[in-house]
């Protein structure tokens, strides 16, 4: 593992991640190391690679080895990893790291102190990474895993799976199926039983992904509520926007808010009138779609749409504060951070853009009064909780974080 000397990381993270002697004894800041994923490997580097088994070298990627990148006291560190990691996500003790596909069948598990590989899991044949993972009381890993992109496949075959994993070995423990079609992020409901898995509920019909993708085809978009003891799925919350698939989501108590996504080709009218968008393609444009909040404790939850959300594009990482009483949630294409309170209801919009943080996307606390928020390619900023305060001291602008960049924090 390189470790760049501490000139030439650009101040990164300032005094809370690099914990600069005088900075440590701040009240309210610690130590926990930022883990960031990084899509376009090519603009980060790697010190190391770690291959699946049954691959003898690097795979050809147009944009480089995927790559995590480990910030702490003791500067950056890089690790390649030969799969489309979509986020690399500290487990509960802080000792490991589960990055998780999309795209692809390979799940790494890795030492969070010095990224080196301790296993690998894999999908089922048929199946790829869904892209999250969450974590049992017992450190049990869930899985999201979704079928693959085969537009041959009959849209009422494509439901995806859960899988409860081990947490030292990614062996699987129990798998049914995650109540929905393409299911993305997860998160486990406090009752430690049930788990809510937000769900694309979209296919493509080119069957291409990534920057070859189509307008996906919408068909049931929502949040499925799964007993993780049983398997049976016990509710489904529809998205309320036509052609909206719901991507990600957090919950604070009884408080579920998600993110809904809708994407048209170039020439739909409402193409026009969308923000330019470094996720754009030749064939597909991000619009706007509200987020949604459902009140799971209701006696029938449903998914609504939040009041003055309704420009929001792209919507990704979202984070619960349970301090603060409020869900963050990254909406990308705005150059902004959305601000829920635990109540639904949108209490404010936090313009990162004019800090310099150009398509935020991955969101994490990394101190019990700070979260960081990097940008797509580029800058991983802080701000105080609560106050949503912009902390340049604490933020490294200049750092490459090489594409899409969801992230994580070490408990």
């Amino acid at each position: 593992m390189t470790v760049l000397p501490r000139r030439d990381l650009l101040a990164a993270l300032g005094a809370a991640l690099l914990a600069a002697p005088a900075a440590a004894q701040t009240a309210g800041m610690s130590r926990r190391p930022l883990f960031v994923a990084a899509y376009a490997g090519a603009r980060t580097g790697a010190d190391r690679i770690h291959l699946p088994p049954g691959v003898d070298a690097p795979r050809p990627r147009r944009r480089g080895i995927p790559t995590i990148l480990r910030i702490s006291e003791q500067g950056i560190a890089r690790v390649g990893i030969d799969a489309p990691i979509h986020i690399p996500q500290a487990t509960p003790d802080g000792r490991s790291l589960v990055a998780a596909p999309m795209h692809g069948p390979d799940w790494a598990l890795l030492d969070a102190g010095d990224l080196s590989l301790k296993a690998w899991g894999r999908s089922p044949e048929g199946f790829f990474g869904g892209g999250h993972a969450a974590f049992l009381r017992d450190g049990t890993v869930v899985t999201t895993e979704r079928r693959f992109e085969d537009p041959s496949i009959p849209v009422g075959e494509r439901e995806g799976r859960l899988a409860l994993r081990d947490p030292r070995t990614l062996a699987v423990l129990a798998a049914f199926p995650s109540g929905g079609i393409r299911p993305h992020d997860v998160r486990i409901l406090p009752d430690g039983r049930r788990a809510a898995v937000a769900h694309y509920g979209s296919y493509n019909p080119g069957g291409g992904r990534g920057f070859a993708r189509d307008v996906p085809e919408v068909v049931a978009a929502g949040v499925a509520i799964v007993d993780l003891r049983t398997g049976r799925r016990e509710a489904f919350l529809a998205g309320p926007t036509p052609h909206a698939e719901v991507r990600h989501l957090d919950l604070l108590g009884a408080r579920l808010v998600a993110g809904q996504v809708r994407e048209v080709a170039p020439d739909h009218p409402e193409a026009a009138a969308a923000p330019p968008y470094v996720q754009d393609t030749a064939r597909t444009r991000f619009v706007s779609a509200p987020l949604v909040q459902a009140d799971l404790a209701a006696r029938v939850p449903a998914l609504a749409p939040i009041a003055g959300t309704d420009a929001a594009v792209h919507a990704l990482s979202v984070l619960a504060d349970a301090t603060h009483h409020e869900i963050l949630v990254a909406l990308a294409a705005r150059n902004a951070i959305a601000v829920v309170g635990q109540d639904g209801r949108l209490r404010r919009i936090v313009d990162v853009g004019a800090h310099g943080c150009i398509s935020p996307s991955g969101l994490g606390h990394v101190s019990p009064r700070h979260y960081a928020v990097a940008g797509h390619l580029q800058g991983v900023f802080v701000l105080e909780r609560g106050t949503h305060r912009f902390v340049p001291e604490m933020s490294a602008p200049d750092i490459d974080v090489g594409g899409h960049s969801h992230l994580s924090a070490a408990p």
